[in-house]
């Protein structure tokens, strides 16, 4: 599995970053020709603030990798039922909510993690059946927060 700390964000630029041991490659640290300071600066994860990633740096990176359509699946939208990425490479579910928050589910395999997506695909699926309308406060599991970590 994948390790979320083999990346980080560069403090000028906000683009990901791989450090040592990172397979997947948006923007490599040694690319100086890609940022504003002309090398990317990692940022320090005790340091790291964000009120819309919860002070979660992984979640960022993981909503900066979905922009370049980097998870493997995703269903729904933000607006209602939330929008949910797999990453499953990563072990992880991304959730953004109605309000531009986003959390992380982070599991102990990419096994846990497919599950676990199953699950939510199989809610989605019957919400959309249901034809209602409901915002996603009104959902009875929560996936952002019901997930084993």
């Amino acid at each position: 599995m994948e390790n979320l700390n083999n990346y980080s964000l560069c403090t000028r630029c906000l683009a990901v970053i791989s450090l040592p041991g990172g397979n997947f490659t948006w923007v490599d640290e040694s690319d100086r020709s890609s940022c504003y300071g002309g090398y990317h600066l990692p940022t320090n994860i005790h340091e790291y603030e964000s009120d819309k990633f919860n002070n979660d740096i992984q979640a960022e990176i993981l909503f900066r990798f979905s922009l370049d359509s980097g998870q493997d699946e995703e269903l729904g939208e933000a607006e209602t039922f939330g929008w949910f990425a797999l990453f499953a490479s990563f072990g992880a579910i991304l959730n953004t909510d109605c309000v531009g928050s986003v959390t992380v589910a982070r599991y102990d395999s990419e096994t846990a993690a497919r599950e676990s997506w199953s699950d939510l695909e199989s809610e989605y699926e019957a919400w959309e059946a249901s034809g209602d309308d409901w915002r996603e406060d009104d959902r009875t599991d929560d996936y952002a927060w019901d997930y084993a970590h």
